[in-house]
């Protein structure tokens, strides 16, 4: 085909050719800027995940903040009395979580003898293993000793000698437990913003520890706070069905100051209708723990008696 030629024939020839070529150059750009789209979508996608990470840190780094310890660290003197246990001191070698719990449990066995018939009660020596299963970061052993400087005893005993009452003490291995969420910590620390013991009262920082704390590990405890938090509007909006509830949930836990609560809801009829057979179940199952229950149960009584 002549290139210059003006024929039909040449200029069919010619318009096709360009077409192809046309065609070719469209095709070849299409495929660059798919190509350009993907690289950018995925940088996008990138950049999103490096700004959510941020963000994360960042909320975490604030959270950790509000438990910042605001004492300084005491020591806690080492029992006096000659033990052969204490003589052979824990491993030198790095301890574990296993050797820790192992403190904790040491520990068990001096508070409580009967956990451990071979040993009699000895306070100084059950602190010992406490601490150093606490200084080892165990939230647990932390908790424990949050109680036991607190002058309340663990495992539902309500007052204790056991250690030295150190009520800023209680508070700094509370806050330390509930750093690492410990359930018990976000409690203790919880009463303690709640009543404004070493801290600034601060009624909406204890219900956001309750919350916590009732959240995690089904905390009965957490919860009777809580409820009684919603019953006299301590912080929230006074609200009794929102404290029957949580009260509610707690006495079936079977807490003892839950179920105390609980009969002083249905005693009142807080919530839902006075029943003083409800009232008097409740308050009979804790009355020979809880002074306050069995003053109400007698009078109850006496007042379900001269009705009959």
């Amino acid at each position: 085909m002549c290139k210059n030629c003006n024929c039909p024939e040449c200029r069919a020839y010619h318009r096709t050719y360009e077409s192809r070529e046309n065609n070719g150059h469209y095709a070849e750009k299409d495929t660059l800027e798919s190509r350009s789209f993907v690289i950018t979508t995925i940088l996008k996608c990138i950049g999103f995940v490096l700004v959510c990470v941020g963000v994360i840190a960042v909320g975490r780094a604030a959270y950790n903040r509000v438990f910042t310890v605001s004492v300084e660290e005491r020591i806690v003197a080492l029992p006096t009395s000659e033990s052969t246990e204490i003589a052979t001191s824990p491993p030198t070698s790095p301890v574990t979580e296993l050797d820790a719990w192992d403190m904790v449990n040491r520990g068990f066995s001096y508070l409580w003898p009967p956990f451990n018939a071979s040993h009699s009660h000895d306070c100084d020596t059950a602190i010992y293993w406490f601490t150093k299963a606490a200084e080892f970061g165990l939230a647990h052993a932390q908790s424990i000793l949050g109680q036991l400087y607190g002058g309340c005893d663990i495992m539902t005993i309500r007052t204790c000698t056991c250690a030295p009452i150190d009520i800023e003490l209680s508070v700094y291995w509370y806050r330390l437990a509930a750093s690492q969420y410990d359930s018990e910590g976000l409690v203790g620390l919880g009463v303690a913003y709640r009543d404004g013991i070493t801290v600034e009262q601060d009624l909406y920082a204890a219900i956001r520890l309750f919350r916590l704390a009732a959240g995690r590990g089904y905390n009965t405890s957490a919860m009777n706070h809580l409820g009684v938090s919603y019953l006299r509007g301590d912080g929230v909006e006074q609200s009794y069905e929102r404290a029957l509830f949580w009260i509610r949930q707690s006495a079936e836990g079977w807490n003892d100051f839950g179920m105390y609560s609980l009969g002083h809801m249905y005693e009142h009829g807080h919530g839902t209708e006075r029943d003083v057979e409800l009232a008097i179940y409740w308050y009979d199952k804790v009355a020979w723990r809880i002074p306050d229950a069995a003053i109400a149960l007698t009078r109850l009584r006496s007042e379900v008696g001269a009705g009959g």
